[in-house]
């Protein structure tokens, strides 16, 4: 792993348990071994474009922009769908819908809570939504028609984003934007 080369890395995940970082590198996702120090590939499905990766109870839940999918991957590399029709158009993505019918346009950086609640971008970087534990896609801030920073103090719904880097949640499900 020390000899290695990694690319373009826009995104990672650490599990503890097993102490494997997992990253985007390039159009793949990697596992890094820290304890036995080695590096494989998690699948051999080639992306386009990957955004942001974590973990949910030893599985990884990728934002796919490309593919306009939120897919979970198994330790195995076994993929399913969690969230997005494929397509990036079609009724208002911003209302609020079943996961296998929500119009997920590029996701990109996510964060997932505790309890697996999945924070993600969509419309560039623009729009943040959550795929609750029951199953919905919903709209939580920002906007698919104005892109600017503003909205701090007002209610979330309501806030614009010029373009969203990095999500994080705490243990307490408050959600950090920058």
């Amino acid at each position: 792993a020390l000899e290695s080369y990694v690319g373009f890395c826009p995104s990672f995940a650490f599990e503890p348990s097993t102490r494997a970082l997992y990253y985007v590198d390039s159009d793949l996702i990697m596992r890094l071994d820290t304890v036995a120090g080695t590096i494989s590939t998690v699948s051999t499905v080639t992306f386009r474009g990957l955004g942001g990766i974590g973990l949910y109870r030893g599985n990884l839940v990728v934002a796919d922009t490309v593919r306009h999918r939120l897919p979970r991957v198994t330790p195995q590399g076994v993929f399913t769908s969690l969230a997005g029709t494929g397509f990036s158009t079609g009724s208002n993505p911003l209302i609020d819908a079943p996961a296998a019918e929500a119009i997920l346009s590029g996701p990109g950086q996510l964060a997932i809570a505790s309890d697996g609640t999945i924070f993600f971008t969509t419309d560039n970087n623009a729009v943040i939504r959550a795929l609750g534990t029951d199953g919905i896609v919903r709209h939580i801030g920002g906007s698919t028609t104005v892109r600017s920073n503003a909205g701090d103090g007002g209610p979330a719904k309501q806030a614009t984003f010029g373009s969203i880097s990095r999500l994080a949640v705490d243990a307490r499900k408050r959600l950090y934007v920058v």
